[in-house]
């Protein structure tokens, strides 16, 4: 026993020596049915030359199948079963152990034996090339997003003693998918989850079998090809989540943001428009494909549209792909200024005060305008509260009252009210402007002042008769005897009355 393993040991050396010195060229099966049968030629030198059967069995003839790409060795043949051969004989008391990817690297010793002759020539009778399987793609498409799940199905028509399937990326030598087979199962699924950017390609699979040996195992040619691609991320879905799209300032604003498929998300953003930072960020569990998106204590400035996007993990532990962005939403934010206002009255009227019958009126005005507003003016008085409305078509309305009465008096104020989004928006009110109605004076009635001005009107006609009768008087110094002088005194003053004679 201990010299024949030296006996193996040593020719398996100098077969190595042989090989790396003297490399054969080749293999093949000569005289047979097919490629896959007949008598057992290797090429060395530039001369073919046969192999002594010496020690020949069935590990060798496994060898020689799958070196030649015919499946497992069903005889090895003694004797020049396929006849004798010609020329040198290579090889002589091979030693394989089923395992060498070809012939020439099992155990060997080299052709000094006088007593292998070409009728000693080895042959074999393969089971065939393994068929080649068959690969579909189960998914519907072939084009995905990153983050999607890539199902094929891998099959073969007659059955083996099936160890497992392999799916293949053309140009990577080792397997991205491996399925274990049943004994008698002929097609298997399988399944290339999360894809990625380094996952876009070609793909094929491969099978295996189980040879004769333990942990032997034999690989099929490769199954036909199907070239997935990755497209650009799916776009998410933007909704509002909050009832109405007009707020107020210091509201909250709630959003939703959705992807239909899964992928390994990373977080989510909230964009405005315009703006190239996110406004809110959330980041997502590894199997979540939707989260809320909250723009808390909303501003003038938050007012605009908005959209959403989603990061996923790449190939790489630091890489993140952005998504684009989704639909947009367009959000109002409603700030109304408090309204400015003043009373225009008769100019002899007190300030703050209206003269009772008197007309006045009172403008409410405000800087910012929206469609449809309007301007409320609103009287506080003890027994209650009196509104009035106006429309803003300008951004200043005046309410006229023509005649004032006691029932107008009281404290006025002013509001801006709108309506957008089928939500009503009011104003602060305005600073309070009282307003008094006041009595006429009586010492300065209508009446009184028509006595004054027809007492005053006398006392000038009075004195101005005075003046012209001295004037008179002074011009005529010697009176006729015809005319009859009178002289009246009053307060001092003579007055000349002169009658002429018919």
């Amino acid at each position: 026993m201990m010299l024949t393993f030296l006996r193996v040991l040593f020719t398996g050396l100098l077969g190595v020596l042989w090989d790396g010195a003297h490399a054969f060229g080749g293999i093949r099966l000569v005289d047979g049915e097919n490629k896959c049968s007949g008598r057992v030629e290797v090429l060395h030198r530039d001369e073919w030359g046969t192999v002594c059967d010496h020690g020949w069995d069935l590990r060798d003839a496994d060898v020689v199948c799958l070196q030649l790409g015919c499946g497992l060795a069903e005889t090895a043949f003694n004797g020049a079963a396929f006849g004798v051969g010609k020329g040198e004989i290579w090889l002589h008391h091979v030693q394989c152990t089923g395992q060498e990817s070809s012939l020439t690297r099992c155990a060997i010793a080299l052709h000094s034996n006088s007593y292998c002759t070409h009728e000693n020539d080895a042959g074999v009778k393969c089971s065939g090339t393994l068929l080649r399987p068959s690969l579909t793609l189960l998914s519907p498409h072939t084009e995905f997003s990153p983050g999607e799940t890539v199902r094929f199905g891998c099959s073969v028509l007659l059955g083996h003693h099936f160890s497992d399937f392999h799916l293949y990326k053309h140009g990577v030598s080792t397997p991205l998918v491996t399925q274990r087979a049943e004994q008698s199962q002929t097609s298997v699924e399988l399944t290339l989850p999360d894809i990625e950017i380094f996952h876009q390609g070609s793909y094929s699979c491969r099978y295996r079998i189980k040879g004769r040996f333990p942990f032997q195992l034999l690989s099929s040619p490769p199954s036909n090809s199907i070239n997935i691609t990755l497209g650009a991320l799916l776009t998410p879905i933007l909704t509002l989540l909050s009832p109405h799209t007009v707020f107020s300032p210091g509201e909250a604003v709630r959003f939703g943001c959705s992807v239909q498929l899964g992928h390994h998300l990373s977080d989510f953003h909230l964009y405005k428009h315009g703006v190239s930072t996110p406004l809110v960020t959330q980041r997502a569990d590894h199997t979540q494909s939707r989260v809320e998106l909250t723009l808390s204590d909303v501003e003038t400035f938050h007012q605009g549209s908005y959209n959403c996007r989603y990061r996923i993990k790449g190939g790489f532990s630091s890489e993140l792909l952005s998504s684009p962005p989704s639909n947009s939403i367009n959000i109002t934010v409603v700030e109304l200024l408090t309204p400015q206002h003043w009373y225009n009255t008769s100019s002899d009227a007190p300030a703050g005060s209206v003269m009772k019958g008197h007309g006045f009126n009172i403008t409410c005005s405000t800087q910012q305008q929206y469609p449809g507003g309007s301007f409320q003016l609103r009287l506080i008085q003890p027994n209650g509260t009196v509104r009035q409305s106006l429309p803003a078509l300008t951004p200043s309305v005046t309410f006229t009252f023509p005649n004032a009465q006691s029932s107008n008096e009281g404290y006025y104020y002013c509001l801006y009210r709108v309506q957008m989004g089928g939500r009503t928006f009011v104003s602060r009110e305005s600073q309070p402007l009282p307003i008094a109605i006041r009595d006429p004076d009586p010492l300065l009635s209508p009446m009184v002042i028509s006595w004054l001005v027809s007492g005053l009107t006398f006392v000038v006609a009075v004195i101005v008769i005075i003046i012209v009768a001295k004037v008179l008087c002074n011009k005529e110094k010697n009176p006729s005897e015809l005319e009859r002088e009178t002289r009246t005194c009053v307060d001092n003053t003579y007055v000349a009355l002169s009658i002429n004679k018919l």
